[in-house]
């Protein structure tokens, strides 16, 4: 999780981002490799956001960028 500003919106958010790093010696997960990885974790990013609550983060953003899955939330 990585904190970060929204210049269009002027606030902080918080940027959680899918790290799935190979074990020593081996290469980095193809495309193809991640997509399931990539698929569970915006499913997750679409339950939260379905929530309300004081104690649950707000998302504002979740997808996909040439880095891997992102969410941006509260």
């Amino acid at each position: 999780v990585y904190a970060a500003d929204d210049p269009l919106l002027s606030r902080r958010v918080a940027i959680k981002t899918l790290n799935i790093a190979p074990t020593s010696g081996h290469a980095p997960l193809e495309t193809a490799a991640r997509a399931p990885f990539d698929e569970m974790f915006l499913h997750e990013a679409r339950a939260a956001a379905q929530l309300s609550h004081p104690h649950i983060v707000t998302v504002f953003d979740a997808g996909i960028s040439p880095q891997g899955a992102y969410i941006a939330m509260e």
